[in-house]
């Protein structure tokens, strides 16, 4: 039985909870982490590397909320053994905020707020704002927030493009930018914090888009130069901003109601909608359930990989929201557009689901391939035959109609297909 701790020690009705999610596969252990834990999955924010030291057979860590803590990600970055992990459950929550600050800003509904209550309608005729369907909107980042903003702006008739690690299926790269920035109304901040995303948006970005734009940020603060978007919010390069996430933040309850955001002013410029980083939704009814369910999803995937890998049959493992043996899908949209790889011997299709959620449907004629993702993929071989050989592994596995394995974000993998292969790739988050 696959061995999961949870450092720091949940309720015992939390606990139940994730195991009756989970189907009971799991020998599920909660506490501090001491030199007598031995498990399989650690679920943890910040970790020590002496702490990862005591969990005797580590192979994967899940962080248990969106977004990974800059220390754990770099001390992982030494143990590529060890697979990581977070959780999105908050997706749904941060794609609205994102909205709800897109059109405050949009409209300048501050500075009119702010007007009318003082008995002002001075705004009333003075022309300001954007209209959203004759905007040109970019999200910087395609995973499960940006994917759902996406769709919002462009149900709303938003000319949308989204900007992504992986080319491919109308998305574009960050070297796109030079050539995106100029032609965006409203950039949406999506992405996660990383040594490649940190300071992703600075004053060059900021000067190449038009005078008046709106720009949005529910990722993270340092994704944009701080000092850069004050200065061209005050100059009025940039017309508004909508922010939820910042560049300071309290250290101690007692100080959450006296500490600024950000070195700069940001509260005395008219055109900023300020948020106190609230889209994830932290304490709203529900949330805890959705957490733990977006948790047990992780652990079945990591779980199935890893009996995979010990040669099992992965359908063992039970599925409560992600893959699944399903044979037909209802009430999807099918993106009419394939997709075509390595001169036309590998193909898909992508599906949309009505959460939002994608997979690709697809074909691989024999032949050798190397593909690279920058999300977590689900394989299922529906037919054929093929070897894979996994991130850090030395010898490949034979996998045939009705197995599945799966490959971790930002990694590479290669198969060689031995007879035409048949195949539904399910993915994680960004």
């Amino acid at each position: 039985m696959i061995k999961v701790h949870i450092a720091g020690g949940p309720a015992t009705d939390t606990l139940e909870r994730l195991e009756e999610l989970t189907g009971g596969v799991f020998a599920l252990t909660a506490g501090e982490i001491t030199p007598s834990t031995s498990c399989d999955i650690l679920v943890a924010g910040v970790v020590s590397g002496e702490q990862l030291d005591m969990c005797r057979g580590l192979k994967a860590v899940v962080v248990p909320y969106a977004g990974v803590p800059e220390s754990t990600a770099a001390l992982l970055e030494g143990r590529p053994g060890i697979m990581l992990r977070s959780i999105h459950h908050n997706a749904v929550a941060a794609a609205e905020m994102a909205v709800t600050l897109m059109m405050a800003a949009a409209k300048l509904i501050i500075p009119a707020h702010m007007a009318l209550r003082n008995g002002d309608w001075s705004p009333r005729y003075t022309p300001s704002g954007l209209i959203i369907e004759d905007s040109r909107v970019t999200v910087l980042g395609r995973g499960s927030i940006g994917g759902r903003v996406e769709r919002i702006c462009s149900s709303m008739g938003a000319s949308v493009r989204t900007v992504g690690r992986t080319p491919g299926n109308g998305t574009f790269t960050a070297g796109d930018l030079p050539g995106i920035l100029p032609e965006t109304d409203i950039l949406v901040v999506c992405v996660p914090l990383t040594d490649e995303t940190r300071g992703m948006i600075g004053e060059k970005e900021l000067a190449l888009m038009p005078r008046g734009s709106v720009l949005v940020n529910v990722a993270r603060g340092p994704v944009v130069d701080e000092e850069a978007l004050f200065h061209s919010l005050r100059s009025g390069h940039l017309g508004a901003a909508g922010i939820d996430v910042w560049y300071s933040y309290p250290g101690t309850e007692g100080s959450r109601k006296a500490t600024p955001p950000s070195r700069f002013p940001f509260g005395e410029l008219p055109n900023v909608v300020m948020s106190p980083h609230r889209g994830g939704a932290f304490g709203l009814p529900g949330i805890e359930e959705r957490r733990l369910r977006h948790l047990g999803d992780i652990l079945l995937e990591l779980a199935d990989g890893m009996v995979q890998h010990s040669s099992y049959i992965s359908a063992a493992i039970p599925r409560t929201g992600i893959g699944g043996d399903m044979s037909s899908f209802d009430g999807v949209t099918v993106v009419r557009e394939a997709n075509f790889y390595f001169e036309g011997k590998v193909s898909s299709r992508t599906v949309i689901f009505p959460d939002g959620s994608r997979k690709t449907l697809g074909v691989m004629l024999p032949g050798e391939y190397t593909f690279g993702t920058s999300t977590h993929e689900i394989m299922e071989i529906l037919s054929g035959e093929l070897d894979v050989t996994l991130p850090g592994a030395k010898e490949p596995v034979t996998v045939t109609g009705g197995d599945t394995f799966q490959v971790p974000a930002d990694s590479k993998f290669t198969v060689n297909v031995r007879k035409a292969t048949d195949y539904c790739c399910s993915y994680g988050s960004e």
